[in-house]
């Protein structure tokens, strides 16, 4: 059902662009080269995903709602005169989002939901940028892909179980319908870890759903080896299914490990589900 990501540059016609898009002088016209682009997508961290149980009807692990972000970046030597933005299908044309706008990002929410009660071909799996230059010259970029739902013990009902999930130290089974999939896992030990490990053919983002609450603290997050970051999931009420990290891999082997650091008075972290775009 996925495709990888490609990079397709389409020359327009100058007299063609100028209908649509400003052109500044006599040098852009004379502009013949497309405007280089680069788009990435991510999950966005802070927010909640929401599967179909909440809303009625197909199961526990098909999500309503996985929020996400495109951005992009374009440049020419004649100036980006606007871009466009599609939603890409994958049995239907593509959906115009935005028109010729100048904003730089673009956030929604889309489903890993893989059409098995019909209805597939409107699942969108992914957004077409397109950047003109003030000469009209065009370059478009398939960016992002239908999001992937991994429960905490690395399987996913939607999609083929690649990912490998490996504990270490104190972790304990939780039983929650405020869960992803009715459960999660937990640990208050110090330096007990997760360690998630995969390999992508193509351009992926990674996220982290965890819980957040009074007694949830620190979690260090390391990539390939390297620490990256620390993610907290301390919150003055409970919260579920929160995305607190997100991450654009290239493609390749990936290693993502997550280590408890037992925050003083917030030593619990609990793991629900790990996201793949």
């Amino acid at each position: 059902m996925h495709r990888r990501t490609t990079l397709a540059v389409v020359g327009v016609a100058a007299l063609a662009g100028a209908m649509l898009y400003a052109t500044p002088g006599a040098y852009a016209a004379a502009d013949h080269t497309p405007p280089k682009l680069t788009a990435v997508a991510g999950f966005v961290v802070g927010s909640q995903i929401t599967d179909y149980d909440a809303g009625g009807g197909l199961g526990p692990n098909a999500y309503t709602s996985v929020p996400e972000i495109v951005k992009w970046t374009g440049s020419d030597a004649s100036g980006i005169c606007g871009y466009d933005v599609d939603a890409d299908y994958p049995g239907i044309d593509p959906e115009r989002i935005l028109t010729n706008t100048m904003s730089v990002s673009y956030r929604s929410a889309l489903t890993n939901y893989d059409g098995s009660y019909g209805g597939g071909a409107l699942t969108q799996d992914g957004w077409l940028v397109t950047a003109h230059d003030c000469a009209g010259n065009s370059t478009t970029v398939l960016v992002g892909r239908q999001p992937e739902v991994f429960q905490e013990n690395g399987t996913s009902v939607t999609f083929s179980d690649d990912l490998t999930f490996t504990y270490s130290g104190a972790w304990t089974n939780s039983t929650c319908a405020c869960a992803s999939g009715g459960k999660q896992r937990y640990t208050a030990a110090k330096n007990a870890s997760v360690t998630i490990k995969g390999s992508f053919d193509r351009d992926n983002y990674l996220g982290l759903v965890m819980a957040q609450g009074p007694k949830r603290g620190k979690a260090a997050v390391y990539l390939d080896g390297k620490k990256l970051t620390t993610v907290n999931t301390y919150a003055k009420a409970n919260v579920n299914r929160t995305v607190v990290f997100s991450k654009w891999l290239d493609a390749g082997r990936h290693t993502l490990k997550l280590v408890n650091l037992a925050t003083r008075g917030h030593s619990r972290i609990d793991l629900d589900a790990v996201l793949r775009g």
